[in-house]
């Protein structure tokens, strides 16, 4: 099931879900509704009933429970309202939904015939299949040089990346270990970690400054941080960064609160 068509039932039984609560909550406040007039530094609060004067009557300091009351009543109707209409919307757009969306086509073709084709549109396995498989060459690891291998099979150069690595891994992320991106500026730069997004297929960069107490380390980080903003990658953005120092080490815990919010 493609990912909009998801994102669209998600969003049908959130609705469901709000129109549910709602209802038995309305029902609970009192008749009638606030009128609220302002006359020159004062606020005056007016209860109207059904049949009563359209003006109403003016509500005392006494009657704060009741102009919250019935204010909040006025609100979570229009909640009620307006959540009921999108909920049918997307409803009927559910059901006029097709099965066959352009993405598909590729893949109804025989594989002799996909061997010759050039596809404009790829279903998420297959263009995430074609990501992964790109060759690139690395920043590569000096011999000699302590490093450590992944769950999926690179070498990393310290535990902290090994934890990352192994965490996107374990969270079914396409990532890319220090595949080189080329700046604005012109320089070539391996982020520690190039991250497909499946739901919007965006690509975003994640850094480990790994030895932030360290000044020339902190120095350098700072630069390259610079260096990518100015190429328009904005962290927070597309641009995300775990740091630690011999104090405050590495929290993997973060980590996954970032995969689970930004990442997929």
């Amino acid at each position: 099931m493609n990912r909009h068509l998801n994102e669209l039932k998600n969003r049908s039984i959130v609705l469901q879900n709000l129109v549910e609560k709602i209802g038995p909550v309305i029902s609970g406040y009192p008749e009638g509704r606030i009128r609220v007039e302002n006359k020159g530094n004062q606020i005056y609060y007016y209860l109207v009933n059904k049949g009563s004067d359209i003006n109403g009557k003016h509500i005392g300091k006494d009657g704060s429970k009741t102009i919250h009351d019935l204010i909040q009543k006025n609100y979570l109707e229009k909640v009620l309202k307006t959540a009921v209409r999108e909920r049918d919307y997307i409803e009927n757009t559910l059901r006029k939904y097709p099965q066959k969306l352009p993405e598909d086509i590729y893949s109804s073709f025989s594989a002799e015939r996909r061997s010759i084709i050039d596809p404009i549109m790829l279903p998420d396995d297959e263009y995430i299949s074609l990501w992964m498989n790109k060759q690139y060459v690395t920043k590569g690891i000096n011999a000699g040089t302590v490093s450590y291998k992944t769950n999926h099979g690179e070498m990393v150069r310290s535990k902290s990346e090994l934890i990352i690595a192994d965490r996107l891994f374990a969270g079914n992320i396409p990532y890319r270990y220090e595949c080189p991106l080329k700046l604005a500026n012109g320089y070539v730069i391996h982020p520690d970690f190039t991250i497909l997004r499946r739901s919007d297929r965006k690509e975003l960069y994640l850094e480990h400054c790994g030895k932030m107490d360290d000044p020339d380390y902190a120095k350098k980080a700072v630069k390259r941080i610079n260096d990518y903003q100015k190429s328009g990658i904005i962290p927070g953005d597309r641009l995300f960064l775990t740091m630690e120092t011999s104090e405050d080490p590495f929290d993997p815990a973060m980590l996954d609160r970032m995969i689970q919010k930004l990442f997929t």
